[in-house]
């Protein structure tokens, strides 16, 4: 079956819902420390096991109206929303990693090589986002441990990926390494926390998926759209969802951004998780990079 053939993305979307679904599971249980194996899906309220055929992707979120068939106590919209996310973003990455490129139409195998090691990283995204959004914290064993994943994949899939090893490696030390002097800069002329030490963690990941070229762009857009968020949250009914920094306790400290270079003293203390924004800065740069490549090159690299 070539590469290029319809079944590929269908299935993609469809092993990306399936994967969404096990995604919910990681964002809850994860930070709680608890096993992402056992015990099986059930309800949060009765503690009734989910059946099978309700613990379909999307669909049976849909069919149960959003609640249990027994107790039936709701189930958050986050559900559904992040499984469709993956499923979709699946869909997307294979589309783009199967199109023709300057050495012709990619090798299936090649091709089924390179998805799955950016499904990973797609999905440790996800994950990691949403928990940091939570809970203000961005577990090692999401963004540190799966770091080689990101240069094996340079080393075996360069030709499609356009990433090589010493793209990788550089994007690590200089995504991270950045963020970490920001870190430790901000705290010595301030004497305040204004980024986690988990934040530097995640840009060496997405460093290692994506390269240094990718850097410029994921530092702007995730400072940006994570400034936007804190000031339209700051003085939207949403505020009250976020916790005051100096009501966290201090191993939340070490992965919190700290919005306080406007003049106000109450958003001196309000805090943001800024994982948030890198994960989602890196999927923009890997759904649309070819495009956002031109426009650096035109607008910021054009002499």
């Amino acid at each position: 079956m070539p590469v290029t053939h319809t079944f590929w993305p269908v299935f993609a979307f469809a092993f990306g819902a399936l994967w969404g679904s096990f995604l919910n599971v990681v964002i809850y249980r994860v930070p709680a420390g608890l096993s992402v194996i056992s015990p099986g899906s059930r309800c949060g309220a009765c503690k009734q096991p989910i059946r099978w055929y309700e613990n379909i992707p999307i669909l049976s979120w849909v069919f149960l109206r959003g609640r249990c068939s027994r107790c039936k106590t709701s189930f958050s919209v986050r559900y559904p929303l992040v499984e469709a996310a993956m499923a979709c973003l699946s869909a997307s990455i294979w589309l783009k990693f199967s199109a023709p490129n300057s050495l012709g139409v990619p090798l299936l195998s090649s091709t089924l090589v390179t998805w799955a090691f950016f499904f990973v990283f797609v999905a440790l995204l996800i994950a990691i986002a949403l928990i940091d959004l939570d809970t203000m914290l961005i577990p090692d064993a999401l963004s540190v441990y799966p770091i080689p994943l990101g240069v094996i994949a340079a080393w075996l899939c360069s030709d499609i990926s356009g990433v090589t090893v010493v793209d990788s490696v550089l994007g690590m030390l200089l995504g991270g390494g950045t963020l970490l002097v920001v870190t430790y800069g901000y705290f010595a002329v301030t004497g305040r926390e204004g980024m986690g030490l988990g934040d530097y963690r995640l840009m060496g990941l997405v460093g290692a998926f994506l390269g240094w070229k990718a850097l410029l762009f994921l530092l702007l857009a995730s400072a940006f759209q994570g400034l936007i968020f804190a000031v339209v949250t700051f003085y939207s009914p949403l505020k009250r969802l976020v916790p005051d920094s100096s009501s966290l306790a201090p191993e939340l400290g070490n992965d919190v951004a700290i919005t306080n270079d406007i003049a106000d003293d109450a958003l001196a203390t309000f805090a943001i998780p800024f994982g948030p924004f890198i994960a989602l800065s890196a999927l923009e740069w890997l759904t649309f990079e070819p495009w956002l490549m031109a426009l650096f090159r035109q607008y910021i690299f054009a002499p």
